[in-house]
């Protein structure tokens, strides 16, 4: 076995070997044009805090075990992109990256390190040379050294303000390009919330249709082609203070953000789903914070309405529930349990486009209030004490169409499905 199938098997370290194991996930993202993306298990992070002594990063039992990436040809270039940004968590390589740093450090290559601020720019790490004059233990030695020496430079303070880790990947994408890698490799690292360019999270895109920003990323960057490279992508959603830390549904609405733009853009996309530390690099570089979509409850009478966007809920145009979906609707669930007098009615909206009938608006927020209804039964919950419908877009809270026909600003809003508890006595929620 070459070094890239020992290295690539196993994610060594001389504190502690990992042995990569093959996660038995494939997920083929529908409708992009990139490769199959690979998910590695989740494990369990820190707990949350302000604190940035090493204590907070992540243990190697904390990110379980790698990736096998043994089926994938053999990198001949590779960049990292990091966020050191507020809102982003201690960037360091996991399991899988480290082991696809050694692998093409072996072979005599070393990567190049990007900070994604606003404006990206090459973090400088004085790396040891990896010879084959050298003896296999000096080697070793110094591939070691130089893993600590590139997540030392990960974790320095960034000196220009803001987060673009799709910046810093442009960037990294045109260097690789002008050193002619044939097999070019991505490493990104950071919580995916962007306050900056095409993938800025703080003007709302979590909530927007994925496919239709997916589409909007590519037309607005013609000149970015990643056809032909890898995209590891780490820690995507796992976010630190000031940032609100992510539920498991808002996390993946992150995710799969990223996985429909980058597959867009040709990409083939590996995403390790390995935990990240809950703090951040010590900065005074500013940043802003991104507001994730989220549950609205309101209590009226003898009423309970809940408002899920179906950002959370549903990927574009499907009526299938996302991962972690279910985990939301456990307070209702648990109301109605508590509660067997009570009635719970599902109405599914669709924001108002003129790429669809009336009819398929209307299909399609009947089959997302019938997945919610669903799910209410299967937890127990009564049949005959549920009803389910869909509006389309005849009920809007808001005008969301500008009179050239494009949606607004409140297209997201109108995207849901209201879950409407009747029959209480009283107020059980704040």
């Amino acid at each position: 076995m070459g070094n890239w199938g020992r290295m690539a098997a196993v994610g060594t370290s001389k504190k502690k070997t990992i042995a990569a194991v093959v996660v038995g996930l494939l997920l083929v993202i529908g409708g992009i044009t990139g490769g199959v993306v690979l998910a590695s298990g989740r494990g369990s992070a820190p707990e949350p805090t302000s604190s940035t002594a090493s204590s907070c990063l992540p243990t190697q039992d904390d990110h379980g075990p790698g990736l096998d990436l043994s089926g994938y040809e053999e990198p001949d270039g590779l960049a990292i992109v990091a966020a050191t940004t507020a809102n982003s968590p201690v960037p360091v390589l996991s399991p899988t990256a480290a082991g696809l740093v050694e692998a093409l450090m072996a072979n005599e290559t070393m990567p190049t390190v990007f900070a994604a601020t606003a404006e990206p720019y090459e973090i400088p790490v004085s790396l040891q040379l990896i010879s084959g004059t050298n003896s296999a233990s000096k080697n070793e030695v110094r591939i070691q050294n130089n893993l600590d020496r590139i997540n030392d430079a990960l974790q320095r303070p960034p000196n220009k303000p803001g987060m673009s880790l799709f910046e810093g990947l442009a960037l990294a994408a045109e260097k690789l390009a002008s050193e002619g890698s044939r097999n070019p490799w991505i490493v990104l690292i950071g919580s995916g919330l962007d306050d900056y360019g095409d993938l800025a999270t703080t003007t709302g895109q979590l909530s927007a249709d994925l496919d239709a920003l997916a589409e909007r990323v590519a037309g607005a960057n013609p000149g970015l082609k990643l056809s032909g490279v890898t995209v590891l992508v780490q820690s995507l959603g796992y976010a630190a203070p000031p940032q609100a830390i992510a539920t498991d549904a808002q996390r993946q609405l992150v995710t799969d953000m990223w996985v429909t733009t980058l597959g867009r853009l040709g990409a083939t996309v590996i995403i390790d789903y390995s935990p990240a530390t809950w703090c951040s690099v010590s900065t005074d570089q500013p940043v802003e914070t991104t507001e994730f979509p989220s549950v609205d409850v309101g209590c009226q009478a003898e009423t309970i309405t809940y408002e899920f966007p179906s950002a959370l809920l549903f990927d574009g145009d499907s009526a299938e529930l996302r991962e972690g979906a279910e985990e939301l609707l456990a307070e209702p669930i648990r109301i109605l349990l508590q509660n067997p007098s009570t009635r719970a009615e599902a109405v599914g909206h669709t924001a108002s486009t003129a790429t669809y009938t009336a009819e398929a608006h209307i299909r399609l927020s009947t089959e997302r209030a019938e997945a919610l209804g669903s799910v209410l039964r299967d937890s127990g919950v009564d049949a005959d004490r549920i009803t389910t419908r869909g509006v389309g877009d005849s009920e809007p809270k808001n005008e969301d169409l500008n009179p050239d026909g494009t949606q607004n600003e409140f297209a997201a809003g109108e995207r849901r499905v209201d879950l409407l508890i009747t029959g209480l006595s009283s107020c059980p929620v704040t």
